[in-house]
């Protein structure tokens, strides 16, 4: 049961955290110390839970502390929104347990030679996440909201793809799920960057902002994943073969700027996946940096409304309904300095232009017939 259920995750826990490392050391140095001071900001009060680096490279095979490299590995797979997974971090103590067998499994893969070594210690980590996590398996078995919907049409480009994934009638999908965290996240920075806030508040806001993001990015990570993209219908047993063997033996798949790869899946990603995605998480933390940057401290605390992060549920529904309207507005400019769109206008444009690079390099998801 455990084998055919655990179909809904992408990539294994050390795939997620490694994507994010790289993300994180490719950013620009000043964009990175706008990330780590907000990082540092928002380790206030929990220094004993939370690495002292975004990024920990040294943390070995028992992690004593989360960084926020492991954030958009815990969100989705081991919580179901960015309010969840946030509570989990900071809170919980099944949640260094997660992170140990993370860094296990990471050790396995990275010396197996053959099929069945890598199968076993993927099995393995499986079982000791379901002891680790008891909602581990529900939430893995909840929705597709892990998936890309798939294509209609071959002609459809990326804005209509977006408006189609973007429909209240559309099954939740990761790409929706991704905008509508991020945005979520850029407006929150923008928030922050322009108020004059007493150190408490801007710790939470802070944590609010890097949760929102790390869960937005944990779902444009999983959109690269072979077996996610290769298609969603069928009956448990077909999805899960399908997923299995996309993911094991590849995809060959053409990216919205019409470049050419073999993606892998998880528990098998190779430098050329972890550089594709990295290129992609990186460019999206360059947006969130990019609406830290200029404060001002023109909005007073006493009307500064910090909400905490966002708390839709990936796990328990099934459609955005009439609820994408509700995109924030990023006004007064651009949420990313590299893109020519303006993003004062409507929400589903809007929320293209906050695509990674203001153009989506992810790979085209696969035409439904």
């Amino acid at each position: 049961m455990l084998l055919c259920a655990l179909n809904a995750l992408a990539w294994v826990y050390p795939e997620h955290r490694d994507i994010t490392l790289l993300a994180l050391q490719r950013l620009d140095p000043a964009q990175r110390a706008l990330l780590e001071k907000l990082w540092s900001q928002a380790r206030a009060g929990h220094e004993a839970r939370l690495c002292a680096q975004m990024a920990y490279t040294a943390q070995g095979a028992q992690p004593t502390c989360i960084d926020y490299a492991a954030w958009p590995a815990i969100s989705g797979d081991h919580s179901c929104s960015a309010r969840d997974m946030l509570g989990i971090v900071l809170g919980s103590r099944w949640i260094l347990r997660v992170a140990r067998v993370g860094a296990r499994l990471k050790n396995r893969l990275a010396v197996a030679t053959r099929r069945d070594q890598r199968t076993n210690a993927v099995r393995d980590s499986d079982l000791a996440l379901v002891r680790a996590d008891r909602d581990y398996l529900a939430r893995a078995t909840a929705n597709n909201a892990h998936f890309p919907i798939a294509r209609s049409s071959v002609s459809i480009d990326l804005p209509g793809y977006v408006q189609i994934a973007l429909r209240p009638e559309s099954e939740l999908n990761a790409l929706v799920i991704y905008m509508w965290y991020h945005l979520r996240a850029l407006a929150r920075a923008k928030s922050i960057a322009s108020a004059s806030l007493p150190h408490e508040r801007y710790a939470q806001a802070a944590r609010a902002t890097l949760a929102d993001e790390a869960f937005a990015l944990h779902f444009l990570q999983d959109s690269f994943a072979a077996g996610h993209f290769a298609g969603t219908w069928g009956n448990a047993a077909v999805r899960k073969g399908t997923h299995d063997y996309y993911n094991e033996h590849g995809l060959d798949a053409v990216s919205w700027d019409n470049r050419r790869f073999v993606a892998l899946g998880d528990a098998n990603m190779q430098p050329g996946d972890a550089d594709r995605e990295a290129s992609a998480v990186r460019e999206s933390l360059a947006q969130l940096a990019s609406a830290l940057h200029g404060k001002t401290g023109a909005t007073v605390a006493a009307a500064f409304k910090m909400p905490e992060p966002e708390g839709f549920n990936v796990c328990r529904e099934s459609h955005f309904s009439g609820a994408v309207g509700e995109l924030p507005e990023i006004s007064g400019g651009r949420t990313d300095h590299r893109s020519d769109t303006d993003t004062r206008i409507g929400p589903r444009q809007r929320s293209a232009a906050a695509l990674p690079g203001g153009d989506w390099s992810v790979h085209r998801p696969i035409v439904r017939r």
